[in-house]
């Protein structure tokens, strides 16, 4: 992979959405971005979703669809020199479908969406996401700006909905867990199975509403 004149080398897994950051390569503005693949016969596809994460933890993720554009040759340009030669015939891929994967495997790493109501607070004080989730840490965000994490302690998580305010209303949560490594070195009051290294999923997810009851109590005789 080459960004900007810079070679990035990322492992590409066949058989699973792979997630390529590019953060720290792309600069303001335009950016180009080259993949080039060992040539194998018959029709193949690609599909990737690329990453770049800013300073304030908002993140910018985009995947591959059919606007991108093949070749069947093409002039890697030297890392210096003269300009790159890019060939004619650029074309559509054959088969690069969009694909909208809602809980997709990458290298251990996790991805669910979940839809929030309309007016999800109504006759509620608060309402919690609880869940219960393997994996060393857990992040959600929405419209791309990450509004919560947590560190897992191997118990329940209850996520607060109501301090982000009508924010989240019609709105999706995406959520990324992200696999636990060295769990041998690590101390828990609830230790997880030696058999979850490496792995991250959600056991189980609720919502949890809360409501308030105001008493008033006459103390006149």
């Amino acid at each position: 992979m080459r960004i900007n004149d810079k070679w990035c080398n990322q492992p590409i897994t066949a058989g699973i959405l792979n997630t390529l950051d590019i953060t720290g390569y792309v600069n303001k503005g335009d950016n180009t971005l080259l993949l080039d693949f060992p040539y194998t016969t018959g029709n193949k596809a690609f599909a990737a979703k690329v990453s770049v994460e800013y300073f304030n933890t908002d993140r910018l993720d985009f995947s591959t669809d059919t606007s991108w554009l093949t070749t069947g040759l093409y002039y890697f340009p030297p890392t210096y020199g003269s300009k790159p030669v890019y060939p004619l015939g650029l074309v559509k891929p054959q088969v690069a479908a969009e694909r909208h994967i809602l809980n997709a495997a990458n290298q251990g790493v996790t991805e669910w969406t979940v839809p929030v109501d309309c007016n999800y607070l109504d006759g509620l004080n608060n309402l919690y996401l609880a869940i219960k989730y393997k994996g060393d840490r857990i992040s959600v965000r929405s419209d791309n700006k990450l509004i919560a994490d947590n560190l897992n302690n191997n118990t329940e998580w209850l996520m607060d909905l109501k301090r982000n305010g009508s924010q989240l209303e019609c709105r999706d949560l995406q959520l990324e867990i992200k696999p636990w490594k060295n769990i041998n070195k690590m101390y828990f009051d609830i230790a997880p199975a030696k058999g979850d290294e490496g792995t991250s999923g959600i056991e189980s997810i609720r919502f949890v509403p809360e409501y308030k009851a105001v008493l008033r109590i006459n103390t006149k005789p």
